[in-house]
């Protein structure tokens, strides 16, 4: 979606030089070039003058994608852990002004608050349109490679068992996580047990 639109450089600086472009490699993009994604972009969606925000990659369950684009061009890059990956004990408070919008980012006990969450800013925007072209990025359930059945995650004897609850959403969404076999354009990132050690949570 965004590569079709958008000139996109895809970094990963905190991890090193950066080591991909989504865009294939080419000379710089004259005049011509850029005029034609703009008038692509009017067409399709209606003039976007800025979007911006996260997105949940299928398989990087413990990174948060970031975007931000203005104009022509667009920046992706890893935007650091979603809160779901980290110790409880590492959460604001709950009473706090971050706690407070990490429960509201929340959804349930399964994908916490790995979400995708896209603002865009511009004039006469086609919202169905812009809708539908990133409906049709989601991974589904039937783009599995075999069919999925949901591993209720192991429990230590401390956190008890499972509420009723929390089944239902293991049932529901559990799908979603490990699908770690698809293949993207992106750089790669730190797996967990890397991301961890890094953070000092190993």
């Amino acid at each position: 979606f965004f590569s079709d639109i958008f000139f996109v450089n895809c970094r990963d600086d905190q991890f090193g030089p950066p080591k991909c472009e989504l865009k294939d490699k080419k000379p710089k993009p004259d005049a011509h070039e850029c005029q034609s994604k703009r008038d692509r972009v009017l067409e399709k969606f209606g003039h976007i003058l800025r979007s911006k925000g996260c997105m949940w990659l299928a398989g990087r369950d413990h990174l948060i994608g970031g975007w931000e684009q203005a104009g022509s061009i667009g920046e992706f890059d890893c935007a650091g852990p979603w809160m779901a990956f980290l110790p409880k004990e590492q959460w604001p408070h709950v009473h706090s002004e971050p706690g407070l919008r990490l429960v509201q980012q929340c959804d349930g006990p399964v994908l916490m608050d790995r979400r995708q969450e896209l603002v865009f800013i511009g004039q006469q925007l086609k919202r169905d349109a812009i809708t539908k072209a990133l409906d049709a990025c989601l991974l589904l359930k039937d783009d599995l490679m075999a069919p999925s059945t949901p591993l209720l995650p192991t429990i230590g004897e401390e956190d008890g068992e499972l509420s009723n609850r929390e089944k239902e959403q293991w049932t529901k969404h559990g799908w979603k996580l490990g699908v770690n076999y698809v293949d993207d354009p992106f750089p790669r990132w730190p797996d967990e047990k890397e991301f961890a050690k890094m953070i000092g949570i190993a």
